[in-house]
């Protein structure tokens, strides 16, 4: 798990150190536990033993699609809620300020 956390934190041009990697990990057990009740070295133990299921090409393409067109509409049913439209102001005016910042 540290390499992975290293690598990911690396690949997007953050360094951390061994303290900064070992409070991540804690946090991400914590809440892999929380998500799913399932401790993070138990998910990792039945993972090593699933196999994972033979999908053509065209099944794989096939649920990608519907989970696009699934986030598409969750993405649309936010943007028509009337939090979103209440809160819009306040997104542009904390976009400018943050420009400004930049």
């Amino acid at each position: 798990m540290y390499q992975l956390i290293q690598k990911s934190f690396n690949a997007v041009g953050i360094t951390c150190n061994n303290a900064d990697i070992a409070r991540f990990e804690s946090i991400e057990y914590e809440i892999q536990l929380a998500v799913s009740g399932i401790a993070m070295q138990t998910y990792f133990d039945k993972q090593k033993t699933r196999l994972l299921p033979m999908l053509s090409l065209s099944q794989v393409v096939t649920e990608r699609d519907a989970r696009i067109a699934q986030l598409e509409q969750r993405i649309a049913d936010l943007q028509n809620s009337a939090s979103w439209k209440l809160m819009s102001p306040l997104r542009v005016i904390s976009g400018k300020v943050k420009a400004l910042l930049s």
